[in-house]
């Protein structure tokens, strides 16, 4: 199996374009200890649709390729069902994994109780010629299931691997937060049963507490707890063994709602994350009040700093008044780029491993407007 020693964090990722650029402008401290869960998109999404089932493939491997190298990241492909046929669906899936291969794209492909067996028999293909290993995914609702060891002891053996080779990602994303404490011991009982299953190399405790609808009024803001993150102290305080063979994880600053359906017109908004919770704040319908936005963030007591991430430096230059404003695929970017680079750098210090931080800004910024001698205003590109 890949080597995953130095990897304490994993976040689900839609593999939208926002994603990829926030990863790509990552420090490399935090590359180093983030582990990527690209979640591919159906052939029906925006993204896709336009495409031959040849295209998508070459996209979407490409999309990993230019933006996380050849640093192990998870795949999974559960939305993204090339053909009804169980057959010529698993043929597509064989092709989707040897492209990652032929593209040096470190994949471990994940799977989950209910993956029917030919889907599973190309990832097992995959998982001898790469020998990358593979994922499992165990969901609240499969908790419930008395045969759940069973179940989990069928799909390592038509993987044809053993436990020790497999990673378990305890997906919670259909719980619960509100109740930290109670849901903490929850989920420490929980993973200590898993442990007893196997002897995975990791457990990933995914959950996420942000919402599904933007939480901020029209031109307001508003804070949402990141119940995840407190519950994971919690689970520490608990036991700090846990961590030895548990991974935090969770869905950026996002919430599990796998929809990949085209929504209406962006909202002009920044989440960002906190010490406890996101901080969101919302603008007006026009584009460039994304600088009032940052200007709000720079000044709520909350932001971390022009050096903190690349994020952290579009919002500074911005709430200047500085550059271009943006578009949703960028404030995307931002959102999550800041999220991950807090993360680790929080987890680093949980652990008692900081993470090296910028000591100085990533790229120049560009004033974006002059003033013309007659009063106009010239742009200038950023």
């Amino acid at each position: 199996m890949y080597p995953l020693d130095e990897k304490f964090y994993s976040t689900a990722l839609r593999a939208k374009a926002g994603e990829f650029v926030a990863c790509l402008d990552l420090n490399n401290p935090s590359k180093e200890r983030l582990l990527p869960d690209f979640i591919l998109p159906p052939l029906a999404a925006q993204e896709n649709n336009a495409l031959s089932i040849d295209g998508v493939i070459e996209v979407q491997v490409g999309k990993i390729s230019a933006h996380w190298g050849s640093r192990p990241c998870l795949l999974d492909p559960r939305f993204l069902r090339f053909d009804p046929d169980g057959g010529v669906d698993a043929s597509r899936i064989s092709q989707l994994l040897a492209r990652t291969r032929l593209s040096r794209c470190r994949v471990i492909p994940v799977i989950d109780l209910t993956t029917d067996f030919y889907r599973v028999s190309a990832v097992s293909a995959h998982i001898r010629i790469a020998k990358s290993g593979a994922a499992l995914r165990v969901t609240l609702g499969d908790l419930n299931n008395l045969e759940l060891k069973q179940l989990i002891d069928t799909q390592l053996t038509n993987l044809g691997v053993s436990s020790n080779e497999c990673l378990i990602v305890l997906d919670l994303s259909d719980a619960d937060l509100s109740e930290p404490e109670e849901f903490a011991e929850f989920a420490s009982d929980w993973l200590f049963k898993l442990r007893e299953f196997g002897m995975w190399p990791r457990i990933i405790l995914q959950a996420t507490n942000y919402p599904r609808t933007n939480p901020a009024p029209a031109k307001g803001q508003t804070r949402v707890s990141r119940a995840e993150w407190l519950i994971w102290q919690c689970i520490i305080q608990l036991d700090t063994k846990i961590s030895d063979f548990v991974m935090f994880g969770d869905f950026g600053a996002d919430n599990a709602h796998m929809d990949f359906a085209p929504g209406g017109r962006a909202i002009t908004h920044l989440r960002y994350a906190t010490e406890t919770g996101w901080l969101v704040v919302r603008g007006e319908a026009k584009r460039e009040t994304i600088r009032s936005v940052a200007d709000l963030i720079v000044k709520s007591g909350s932001y971390s700093g022009e050096l903190f991430s690349a994020g952290d430096e579009f919002i500074a230059s911005r709430a200047r008044g500085l550059a271009g404003v943006g578009n949703p695929m960028i404030w995307r970017s931002v959102n999550m780029n800041h999220h991950m680079t807090l993360v680790t750098a929080n987890l680093g210090t949980l652990y008692g491993t900081p993470v090296p931080q910028a000591a100085q800004r990533r790229k120049p910024v560009q004033e974006e407007l002059f003033v013309h001698p007659m009063g106009q205003t010239i742009p200038v590109a950023e």
